[in-house]
């Protein structure tokens, strides 16, 4: 299979698409869109108000990026920074699954630091006491809302 469109630039851009699609790519079986780059950014989105990179999957990960450096052993797979008062990554479930996951196969699964302010902050739940309610697993944390911090230590309905 070859290539549908390609383009190369000295110093300009190689493709341009403008409308309401500027570059659609298609494939069957491959990357329908393939960013290459020996010093830049391979694929770069920027957007004057709105989101400047969407991915959107129906049966897989939305995004998924990752690093094959031999360089170096400490690339990010992915990195979020904002500027002033942004935050560098944010994470959300619509539903009953976890915003945020974290983890290793032999390291640490969630490093927090800060220099000025603490690592970790917890936002009060609405209401007060231990959790009556639902599913908890070993290890959660939760914080009523006059500042208790609970640590479930057993699995369960409502935990321990």
């Amino acid at each position: 299979m070859g290539v549908g469109v390609s383009g190369s630039s000295g110093g300009a851009e190689g493709v341009v698409g403008k409308g309401n699609i500027g570059v659609h790519g298609l494939a069957n079986g491959g990357s329908g869109v393939l960013g290459e780059s020996n010093i830049g950014p391979g694929v770069y989105g920027k957007a004057i108000d709105g989101i400047g990179v969407f991915a959107e999957s129906q049966s897989n990960d939305g995004l998924s990026a990752g690093t094959n450096n031999t360089l170096s052993n400490s690339s990010n797979a992915i990195k979020g920074v904002a500027a002033g008062n942004g935050t560098g990554v944010f994470g959300l479930s619509d539903g009953t699954g976890v915003g945020v996951t974290g983890s290793s196969q032999s390291g640490i699964g969630g490093y927090f630091k800060s220099q000025e302010s603490s690592q970790l902050a917890l936002e009060p739940s609405s209401t007060s006491g231990v959790p009556t309610t639902g599913n908890h697993l070993m290890g959660e944390l939760f914080l009523d809302n006059t500042g208790v911090l609970y640590f479930c230590i057993q699995n369960g309905k409502p935990g321990i």
